[in-house]
């Protein structure tokens, strides 16, 4: 899905580390407690939590409902 369109919204995926101290902060602000950890953050800055297997038919029908 990374680069598509959908709605007028380009989706960019980004992969984090969440092991790495690095990103020991972007772990805390967002809250990520168990992996896979899965979120959609919106241009407005909202954060839609996926909530369910990663599977490909599971994760289009998240993103096509968040993205109407």
């Amino acid at each position: 899905f990374s680069g598509k369109v959908i709605n007028n919204y380009k989706l960019l995926f980004r992969e984090i580390n969440c092991e790495d101290s690095v990103n020991a902060d972007l772990v805390k602000d967002n809250k990520i407690d168990g992996y896979p950890t899965i979120k959609m953050i919106l241009a407005d800055g909202k954060t839609v939590e996926y909530d369910a297997k990663p599977q490909k038919d599971t994760l289009e029908l998240f993103i096509n409902s968040v993205l109407k």
